[in-house]
């Protein structure tokens, strides 16, 4: 797996340990072997370190999860562009091994934003960003070149992960971060529609995947409308407060992004985890004991 030591890739290591012999890479640590889990230290991007990685681990499975990270400028980062050449030259090296089944990480970014309904994997695929550009373009030569080799990939096209160890500036994060600190948050853009997934939900959906034999571009979503302003309202209630005055949240006219897991469910298997009011509640929990947040009633009953 590559990306473990991401958001999501973190909460697919416990469960992957259970059923396979898991080999991680970074560049930071050295290798080491806790938890059932073999850390490799490799750069990727280092063609020799690359290939020495998978001739001594020759993996049967690929989770490739190792993308640009930094939240500030990942969607116009030009290592996008590297992560392309990067991500290919990965499912090579896998394949020159014996590899036998991969998946790789995609996301909604990829589609048109521009629609209304529910995202199938079928829908328009019009990316506005170069990071959609980008990951657009490693699912197509991906999916063309595991087909002319005979290796077995999914594409997982993910929507909205949230939860536990997810970026403290990111949508979800943010507005639990005000909440905890018994501010109502406010979102910048209420009238907005999308999908939330649970992050440890997201980590069995893809869990799932990588050992159907389902192949071709999948949908990790929940097809759960969620508008912007609702969580806003959920995440108060929860932290006990009054929900956000927002006086023209413009349901309607903002982007509505929400997928269809129908493939997903009818072929993967899966079934729908968490709830958002109880994927929101584990989060605030972990960032009140990750920032040590006191309770509001324990702040309360304080002299």
């Amino acid at each position: 797996m590559t990306g473990a030591s991401g958001f999501v890739g973190s909460h697919m290591l416990g469960p992957l340990s259970e059923s396979y012999e898991v080999h991680c890479v970074s560049r930071l640590s050295e290798p080491t072997n806790a938890d059932g889990v073999v850390w490799h230290a490799s750069d990727l991007m280092d063609p020799r370190a690359r290939s020495e990685l998978f001739e001594n681990v020759r993996p049967t499975h690929l989770v490739h999860l190792a993308w640009v990270t930094d939240h500030n400028s990942y969607w116009s980062s030009p290592n996008n562009l590297d992560w392309v050449v990067t991500s290919l030259m990965i499912l090579r090296e896998f394949e020159d091994r014996g590899g036998q089944r991969a998946v790789m990480i995609g996301t909604c970014a990829e589609y048109d934003w521009t629609q209304k309904d529910p995202y199938s994997e079928s829908s328009p695929t019009v990316p506005r960003t170069l990071y959609g550009a980008c990951k657009l373009a490693t699912g197509i030569v991906g999916r063309a070149f595991s087909t002319e080799r005979s290796i077995s990939l999914a594409w997982a096209r993910l929507f909205y992960p949230y939860g536990p160890r997810e970026h403290p500036d990111r949508l979800v994060p943010s507005l639990v971060l005000s909440a905890l600190q018994g501010e109502t948050p406010v979102p910048r853009t209420p009238g907005n529609v999308i999908d939330l997934m649970y992050v440890a939900d997201v980590a069995s959906a893809l869990g799932q995947l990588l050992t159907s034999n389902v192949e071709g571009v999948v949908n990790i979503c929940t097809g759960r409308p969620v508008p912007i302003h609702v969580l806003a309202s959920v995440i108060s209630e929860l932290a006990g407060l009054s929900p956000p005055d927002v006086a023209d949240v413009g349901v309607g006219r903002g982007e509505a992004i929400v997928g269809d897991p129908t493939r997903l469910h009818s072929e993967v298997g899966y079934t729908n985890g968490r709830t958002l009011a109880e994927g929101l509640l584990a989060s605030m929990e972990w960032w009140r004991e990750n920032r040590r947040i006191p309770r509001r009633e324990d702040r309360d009953a304080r002299p």
